[in-house]
Formats: C-alpha cells, structure tokens, sequence
C-alpha cells in the first residue's frame, strides 16, 4: 500500500514536470520553428529530473561505440516508462522515437511528440506502417538518429522478446548503421505493465558495437532480425 501511494505522489510531479516541459517546448517551438531544439530540450531539460522521479540512475556500458557525429538506428529492448528517458540520458545523440500510434492520442504527449518530430507507427495497417517507416527514413537521411523498439511495445519482465522485422525493413532501405542496445533495471525500477509499482534503483544501459548495413544488406531479414535480438540480448 505504502508503495502504491509514494507512486501516485511520484505520478503526479512526473505529470507536472512534463506539462511544464511541454509547455516549455511550445514556447520554444514558436520562436525557433526548430523540432531539434525540442529534443535538445528532451535530453537535456526533462529526462534527467524525470530519472530523478523514478529513482534511478543510470550507468552506461559501451559508450566508446558511438560516434555522437554520426547517426544511427537504435534497437533497443523496451519493458519499461523509464526506457525513453534512460536512452535520452545514455546515448550521446539527439534521438527521435518511433512509437505506437495510440501515443498520439494522448493530451499534451501527443501533441509534443508530433511537434519534436517523432514518428507513430500503426502496426494493424500495413499501408500506413510502411508511410511510418519512409517519415523515419527522411528523419535519418536529414542526419538524425532514430529509436526503434523491435519488439514492438513494452514486455512484461527482464526476458527479451522476438523481434519484428520493422527495424530490418528500415535499416535496408535507408541503408543505415544499427547500434545494438540493450536496457537493464528499468523493468524494477517502473514495470511498462504496471503503474503503481515504482521502485527505482539502478539502470544499466549498455551499448553494442554498430552493425553496418554492408554487414547485413545481403542477408535473409528474419535471420538478421534473429541475430540482433541474440546480439542485443548478449550485451552487459
């Protein structure tokens, strides 16, 4: 009960932190016309307190494996609420996200990510997954790095579950480097199936060796999908 009640406390500065960040970032946009500069404000005005929140800090693995001047798709493992902002803390780089679609809908959330240039992804309708897919491909040939979960929404518990080809699609046809990434310790910290089971602690990001598209342009994309889950799984 007591854990139920500090969550509920956290929820709503988590909440109020947002709506003021969000507001922020409007004021911003209004003035800049400049998605980057929402996301600038994304790594580095909100995730940081947001981890606070939650209890968690985070320690990185791998970080000689990003080059910050380049930019990459990155796959990486998604159990938690507290995935996006340990990526934004993490990784050295500007990120966009491509998300559910039904993220699109929710207040001020939806509107934000829209404005930041994230991308919504609608996985029941193959026609408008595959307009998804192009918005991230203009999204990283304009230099950016975008985030994909290959699992295609939060899994209950630490396992890794079977990734979907979406990631594999976009990488060949914007023949783009995939940086393997794997997250620990967000799933105890804040489980993506629950909402009052906020328990913080330390979260591990660890970051694989980049994969080229000459590596895998050639081969079969379910053996490629296999092979990046095993590799991301792998990492510590």
């Amino acid at each position: 009960m007591m854990l139920a009640i500090l969550t509920i406390f956290k929820l709503i500065l988590i909440l109020l932190w947002s709506i003021f960040c969000i507001t922020f970032a409007t004021i911003v946009y209004l003035f800049s016309w400049s998605p980057s500069a929402i996301v600038f404000l994304a790594k580095y005005l909100w995730s940081r307190p947001m981890m606070m929140l939650i209890g968690t800090s985070v320690k990185v693995h791998g970080l000689e494996n990003v080059n910050p001047k380049e930019h990459y798709i990155v796959a990486a493992n998604h159990s938690s609420y507290a995935d996006i902002p340990a990526l934004f803390r993490a990784l050295p780089l500007y990120l966009r996200f491509i998300a559910k679609v039904e993220l699109k809908k929710v207040p001020f959330l939806g509107f934000y990510m829209r404005m930041s240039g994230m991308v919504f992804i609608d996985r029941s309708n193959s026609q408008k997954s595959q307009k998804s897919i192009e918005e991230a491909g203009e999204i990283l040939h304009a230099g950016n790095s975008v985030v994909i979960f290959p699992e295609g929404t939060t899994i209950p518990g630490e396992d890794i579950s079977r990734f979907k080809k979406g990631v594999v699609i976009l990488g060949k046809e914007t023949k783009t480097t995939i940086l393997p990434v794997k997250i620990d310790g967000t799933y105890r910290a804040w489980p993506g199936d629950s909402h009052l089971k906020m328990r913080g602690g330390k979260v591990v990001v660890s970051i694989g060796k980049p994969i080229p598209y000459e590596e895998y342009k050639d081969m079969d994309d379910l053996e490629f999908q296999n092979k990046l889950r095993e590799i991301v799984v792998g990492l510590s």
